[in-house]
């Protein structure tokens, strides 16, 4: 639990201090575009509906950020099938679990 808490915490802080330009994309998306996420999605049909992430930052799992229009972001956590944990982040300290797979 705490290599969970750390990691999340360390994510957070990477996402969060990140910049990048605006693209079209980021400009439409918005929190309701990832509410179709549950327990039995697949990474392939998040990036079938959402297309490829701005940013991957994972290195053993593939971790995946999303920019939306409101200048917050998405983090998605999988192994590489299922999606393990979707966060709506937004600053560094504020995080809100969209979807957390349970153990």
């Amino acid at each position: 639990m705490i290599k969970y808490c750390l990691m999340v915490a360390a994510l957070l802080c990477a996402t969060a201090t990140s910049t990048s330009a605006v693209t079209s994309k980021q400009a439409t998306r918005s929190i309701e575009n990832f509410q179709f996420i549950s327990p039995e999605t697949t990474l392939k049909e998040v990036t079938a509906r959402l297309g490829k992430p701005d940013k991957d930052i994972g290195s053993g799992l593939y971790i995946y950020v999303y920019y939306l229009s409101d200048s917050t972001h998405i983090v998605l956590g999988s192994d590489g099938q299922r999606i393990l944990y979707a966060k709506h982040v937004t600053d560094t300290e504020n995080s809100t679990d969209i979807f957390a797979q349970k153990k």
